[in-house]
């Protein structure tokens, strides 16, 4: 398990490396990790941002499709989250919540949602962002925007 993670973060330097060689700005690196000891990147526009995680059946399958990259087109929706088509369905497990700012969650089995506000309906967590307030809403609120997912 520690040549795992060694290799893990030997892979996030790597990356952090060739994002910033790329003129990509990057914040911080993913640190939670899937069963498998491999990270999974989420990328808003050009900055790398980190996520906790969710341990479900649902990132189990999204960390199955980053594993080939995954881009979606976000848009503005509702003055307080960004919406996108992943283009498959995934396995979900909804539930009534209350979002909070940094929440990323999935709606309707094929969208996801990743909120710089507040809003209260019924989704599968796929995890948070570990930013501040402010970033998120920076990085979000603006306007449309494009996320990827990797590993």
């Amino acid at each position: 398990m520690i040549v795992k993670r060694v290799f893990a973060v030997l892979i996030a330097a790597a990356t952090v490396a060739l994002l910033s060689c790329c003129n990509a700005k990057v914040e911080q690196v993913v640190d939670d990790q899937t069963d498998s000891g491999v990270e999974m990147l989420l990328k808003i526009d050009d900055t790398v941002v980190a996520v906790e995680w969710e341990n479900n059946r649902s990132v189990d399958a999204l960390f199955s499709l980053a594993e080939g990259g995954l881009t979606v087109k976000m848009e503005k929706y509702g003055g307080f989250e960004q919406v996108g088509d992943i283009g498959v369905t995934l396995p979900s497990d909804d539930r009534q919540m209350t979002t909070e700012c940094g929440d990323i969650v999935l709606y309707a089995s094929s969208q996801l949602v990743i909120f710089y506000g507040s809003n209260s309906w019924r989704y599968t967590k796929l995890g948070k962002i570990n930013a501040s307030q402010s970033k998120i809403i920076s990085m979000l609120s603006g306007g449309d925007v494009t996320v990827t997912i990797g590993v």
